[in-house]
């Protein structure tokens, strides 16, 4: 099987942070605004893109979604929603978007505190608008 490789743009003030997961591929960060960006890359049988988003949404989601839509990356067809979670003692309003290239699922995963998100929103933008396989 081909290998696929993705590429996409983030600001400048992001850093490269370091990461022992095996399927996560990216993981970025801007420390002072607890702001992160993470790209997970595995290959997954028995479910459809959407069970397999909904399943991930699902297993870190506090409260209800705030909203959720279908959109096109690269491309291709993807599931978008944004929600909130608690990672320890924090809150964190999370933008996940799940889609899938030659039978491998990829899951952008943005986090910022709630009072963050707005303008946070925009440097997401400019990483799911710029991404792209090669």
């Amino acid at each position: 099987m081909k290998q696929v490789e993705s590429r996409f743009d983030y600001p400048s003030a992001w850093k490269i942070l370091k990461s022992d997961d095996p399927i996560r591929i990216a993981f970025l960060g801007e420390v002072s605004t607890n702001t992160n960006l993470q790209v997970f890359k595995e290959t997954v049988t028995g479910f459809t893109l959407k069970t397999y988003h909904d399943n991930f949404t699902i297993a870190l989601m506090v409260g209800g979604p705030i909203s959720g839509n279908p959109l096109t990356v690269a491309g291709l067809d993807a599931y978008e929603d944004v929600w909130n979670m608690r990672k320890d003692t924090t809150d964190f309003r999370v933008r996940h978007i799940s889609l899938a290239k030659d039978g491998i699922f990829y899951t952008i995963f943005f986090s910022t505190t709630p009072a963050s998100f707005d303008k946070a929103n925009k440097d997401f933008d400019t990483v799911i608008n710029s991404f792209k396989f090669q």
